[in-house]
């Protein structure tokens, strides 16, 4: 079964390909019979989030989250400066003007506050901007105006394109919760854009009638709000104007990380269920990264819980974190895992080394609670890939059977080392990488791994650096208590590479989708749990973003918008097969 992702309804048989130059680049996920794949135009840099229904023989076009951006009104700062309570955000704004908010930086205590002309006397120091008039021509223009200017910040009219392109964080969708007091609260999709904004999305209403979401009804694809970290505010006034054709210069760039946890979230010495989002954003030019959590258990009114550049750290670039505990799950409060790369050079042992250093890897872990820096860990990238400085995989967390806690925290870098990390100390297993890619920083490790037990399982090759001419592999290592031991590799076709995670299936398959980038050619490929190929489907693209394991079949998005589905799923969406008992989140670990 075989369609596109085209804007407008259709069967499959009237269904073709995307428009020009639309490119594919994040993982998509399947929920209840229902695709959400993220997408962006080039050039122009314009995003796309759009929902399929794929159930039976049909497939049609439910919403695309571009067209559900409220307008961003054209406001202007007041003559007197307002207080900070009178900005904080009220979740309720004018009739049908977007709410996006942000915070101001630690001098301030972060408080949150809306990002609006409105706010321009707080906002105008952070922003660098001459007066208060440049101020808030430019919160107006990150807001969707176009045509604003110091003479005319409010604008000449209402910028089309009001969502940013989605090239580095995937989705993750997050509905009903049997801990957090919402058992049936609204589905939202939380996704990150170069406009530098982390945008929740309208997924799905729950339905009593059909015991599940309705990703269909009135409302569905709309913005409920988007927030922008304030560790980005001074890099805003390089952004030409939003995402209008300029790629903007700040970068929501990691898959969010969702979870259901048991603390204090506010320091009155109570623990209680909270569902926190753990998100991470850049500013690609100077190559700083920021780190922050947000409370999203009402989806409708979130609270920021913290915000931080670990400018002590060296954080740069992140393709996103993992949220988890120490290795005794009952006693450690929950905590952040990050890899990052450096945001400069570092020496060997780690420190900061701007001059005779090299660009390398970080590691961190963070208190959930409010942020604090528990451990760092960093080395350098050995030779060719010293001047990279680009992000390692996302980390993944080796789970310990015996307390539920976290036995280790691993990934994978640009220079084709594995890393464990010891998740109280941050200290590497074995004392270096556990192992290394035979062709090294030549045959770098992709973008994700999946762990299951003390396997990790992983592909070379799915970088933006890696060469197109080189032949890449499939790997499975087991990781020992000092060491690692390569179970079996799988040889890939000259240019082939594995850009998503594999996913794992309960006999211990792995499926993975495969690509080559130059002709656009996929392929399916399926590997027994002892390395013996089990299967291969030929397909017609690169699935940049991995493959989704649905009730019934397999469905992969190439880089150019192509959607196969291999088998038929067996339920339609909105029926019961949704859980009231669970928070559903599909992109935050491997499972």
């Amino acid at each position: 079964m075989l369609f596109t992702l085209l804007p407008g309804l259709g069967s499959a048989a009237d269904l073709a390909a995307v428009p020009p130059g639309e490119v594919v680049s994040t993982a998509a996920l399947v929920d209840e019979g229902i695709l959400y794949a993220a997408s962006y135009e080039t050039p122009g840099r314009a995003g796309h989030l759009r929902a399929f229904a794929l159930y039976g023989s049909r497939q049609f076009r439910l919403w695309d989250a571009a067209e559900g951006i409220p307008l961003p009104g054209a406001a202007l700062p007041p003559p007197v400066a307002p207080n900070l309570d009178a900005l904080a955000p009220q979740f309720s704004g004018p009739a049908g003007e977007r709410l996006i908010f942000t915070n101001l930086d630690a001098a301030h205590g972060f408080p949150l506050l809306t990002f609006h002309a409105q706010a321009a006397h707080a906002l105008q120091p952070l922003l660098g901007t001459a007066d208060l008039a440049e101020a808030a021509a430019l919160i107006n223009a990150v807001r969707g105006r176009s045509g604003t200017s110091a003479a005319a910040p409010g604008g000449s009219g209402d910028n089309p394109v009001r969502l940013g392109a989605i090239s580095r964080s995937s989705p993750a969708l997050v509905g009903s919760s049997p801990f957090a007091a919402a058992a049936f609260r609204d589905q939202v999709l939380y996704v990150g854009a170069e406009d530098g904004l982390l945008h929740a999305i309208l997924a799905g209403r729950w339905s009593s009638t059909a015991s599940g979401y309705d990703a269909s009804t009135s409302g569905c694809g709309r913005e409920l709000w988007a927030y922008l970290p304030g560790s980005l505010l001074p890099f805003l006034a390089d952004a030409g104007g939003g995402p209008d054709g300029v790629v903007s210069p700040v970068h929501v760039d990691g898959s969010p990380a969702v979870s259901d946890l048991f603390f204090d979230s506010n320091g009155d010495g109570r623990r209680e269920w909270r569902t926190v989002l753990v998100g991470t954003a850049s500013a690609p030019a100077a190559n700083r990264g920021v780190v922050f959590a947000l409370d999203v258990t009402d989806p409708d009114a979130p609270r920021l819980l913290w915000e931080t550049a670990l400018s002590e750290a060296g954080l740069g670039r992140s393709r996103g974190a993992a949220i988890g505990r120490g290795s005794e799950w009952s006693a450690a409060p929950p905590r952040i895992y990050l890899t990052a790369g450096t945001s400069t050079r570092v020496a060997g042992d780690g420190s900061i080394d701007p001059a005779n250093g090299s660009f390398g890897v970080l590691a961190c872990a963070l208190e959930l609670a409010d942020g604090t820096l528990r451990w760092r860990f960093a080395a350098p990238y050995p030779g060719p890939a010293a001047s990279l400085a680009e992000p390692p995989s996302v980390p993944a967390l080796m789970m310990a059977a015996s307390s539920g806690g976290v036995d280790g925290l691993v990934f994978g870098d640009l220079a084709g080392r594995l890393w464990s990390l010891d998740p109280d100390s941050g200290a590497p297993c074995g004392g270096g990488p556990l192992w290394q890619s035979p062709g090294g920083a030549d045959e770098p490790i992709g973008t994700a791994l999946a762990v299951r037990n003390r396997l990790a399982l992983f592909g070379t090759g799915g970088v933006e650096t890696a060469a197109d001419d080189r032949n890449y592999a499939v790997y499975a290592v087991e990781i020992l208590p000092a060491g690692a031991r390569l179970l079996w590799t799988h040889p890939l076709e000259r240019g082939e590479k594995l850009w998503g995670a594999p996913t794992l299936d309960r006999f211990g398959r792995a499926f993975l989708g495969i690509g080559t980038d130059q002709a656009d050619l996929g392929r399916l490929l399926v590997v027994a749990a002892d390395g013996t190929p089990a299967g291969n489907v030929a397909l017609g693209g690169a699935p940049h973003g991995g493959l989704v394991l649905a009730p019934g079949a397999v469905v992969t998005v190439s880089r150019s918008g192509q959607v196969e589905q291999v088998g038929e799923l067996r339920q339609e969406p909105g029926r019961a097969n949704a859980s009231a008992g669970r928070v559903r989140v599909l992109t935050w670990r491997v499972r």
